[in-house]
């Protein structure tokens, strides 16, 4: 699934800190949490974890500087990192 949404521009640079969160551990996702994501070959970004499917298989995340609301699915080629 993809929602085809870009991940838009950004003021700041965002990068990763530590090792990604495997897909399988999305449902430990909680909500306001904050994220940095980075989909397919895109800018990596930083985001507000809003809501989390109970099997964790897509979350929405609001992205940062007022880029928008994403959903991200498992079949997505996406990267995800606490922040």
């Amino acid at each position: 699934m993809n929602s085809g949404c870009t991940l838009g521009p950004t003021r700041t640079a965002v990068q990763p800190v530590g090792e990604p969160l495997p897909p399988a551990e999305w449902a430990s996702l909680t909500r306001n949490e904050r994220i940095t994501l980075q989909r397919g070959a895109a800018r990596v970004a930083g985001g507000t974890v809003d809501l989390v499917a109970d099997d964790g298989s897509i979350f929405w995340v609001h992205l940062d500087n007022g880029v928008g609301r994403v959903a991200i699915h498992v079949d997505d080629d996406a990267t995800v990192w606490r922040a």
